[in-house]
C-alpha cells in the first residue's frame, strides 16, 4: 500500500548510536551479516545529537521519529532484513519541512541504507537534498557524492545495483568525510561553516528545487535515514554500517580517498 499521507508525528526515539571506544585501523566487524541485506538492525535514534530519524517502520505513513513535519506521496514499503524500508519510484515525493532542526552546523553526519535499482546512466540521482547546505548523490558512476560547508568529497568506492550499502558524509569542522559500508572512501579538508540559509526543507530520494519541485530522483529502495548534530568517529559508522570483516578509517591526503580494506 503506497504512503499517501502527510504526517507530522513526534516518536518516542530508540537506543542511541554504538560508541567509539575501538581503535580506528582494522576495526572488528565481525557481526556483521551478509553484504546484500546489510547488518542486524540496530536503533540509535535516542541519541541526543539526532535530528532526524526515518526509518519507515510506520505502516500508514512516514514519519521521523524526531518530529519534523513530513510530506509523502507514492512510497512503496519494503523489507530489509526484520526492518521494513521504503521504495522509491518516478513518482515517489519525501519532503521533511524545513526547520531549525535540520540547519545543522558546526558539525553534522548523514547516514542511511540505499539499494539503487540501478546505477543512473544520463544524470546522477540525489538520496537527500537540503538544498544550500548539505546533500548526497549517487554519480553516474556509482561512485557517492557528499557535498556541504563549501566542498564535495566523492567515494573510491562504487555502489553496485540492487545491493543494500550503507552510506554515510562526516564532518567535523575540519574534514569531510564520505564512508560505503562502513570504510572511509574519501575525505578532503575544509574549514568552512556549513550554511544554515536553506528555506526548501530536506528531500529524500530527489535533488529539491524551488517551489518545491523534485529532480534526479533517486531509484531503489532507502532505509534508516538519519542526521547527527555531530561528526559520528570512524568506528561509530563501522559499527552501523560494515557488511565485512572490518573497516579501512584512513585517507592518503586531503581530497584522497580512503585506502582499500
Amino acid at each position: 500500500m503506497k504512503y499517501l499521507i502527510a504526517a507530522l508525528l513526534a516518536g518516542c526515539g530508540f537506543s542511541a548510536a554504538p560508541g567509539a571506544s575501538e581503535p580506528d585501523e582494522g576495526m572488528d566487524a565481525s557481526s556483521a551479516s551478509e553484504p546484500d541485506d546489510g547488518p542486524t538492525v540496530r536503533r540509535r535514534c535516542e541519541d541526543p545529537s539526532t535530528r532526524l530519524c526515518v526509518d519507515f517502520e510506520e505502516t500508514a505513513a512516514v514519519s521521523d521519529e524526531r518530529g519534523s513535519p513530513i510530506e509523502a506521496f507514492a512510497i512503496e514499503p519494503e523489507r530489509r532484513l526484520a526492518e521494513q524500508a521504503g521504495s522509491f519510484s518516478v513518482t515517489s515525493q519525501l519532503l521533511v519541512g524545513e526547520g531549525a532542526a535540520l540547519d545543522i552546523t558546526p558539525r553534522i553526519t548523514i547516514e542511511m541504507w540505499a539499494r539503487p535499482d540501478a546505477i543512473p546512466e544520463d544524470a546522477a540521482s540525489w538520496l537527500l537534498d537540503n538544498p544550500t547546505q548539505y546533500s548526497i548523490q549517487l554519480d553516474r558512476d556509482g561512485n557517492v557524492q557528499c557535498t556541504m560547508a563549501g566542498e564535495r568529497v566523492i567515494s573510491s568506492r562504487a555502489l553496485t545495483a540492487a545491493t543494500w550499502h550503507h552510506v554515510a558524509c562526516t564532518y567535523d569542522g575540519q574534514l569531510l568525510r564520505v564512508y560505503i559500508d562502513g570504510s572511509l572512501r574519501g575525505c578532503r579538508g575544509s574549514n568552512r561553516p556549513i550554511a544554515i540559509d536553506g528555506t526548501l526543507g530536506t528531500a529524500i530520494g530527489a535533488r529539491l528545487q524551488a517551489v518545491p519541485a523534485f529532480a534526479n530522483r533517486f531509484l531503489g529502495d532507502l532505509d534508516d535515514v538519519h542526521l547527527y548534530a555531530r561528526a559520528l568517529s570512524a568506528s561509530e559508522i563501522c559499527a552501523l554500517g560494515a557488511t565485512g570483516p572490518a573497516c579501512t578509517s584512513s585517507c592518503f591526503s586531503d581530497g584522497g580517498s580512503g585506502g582499500d580494506g
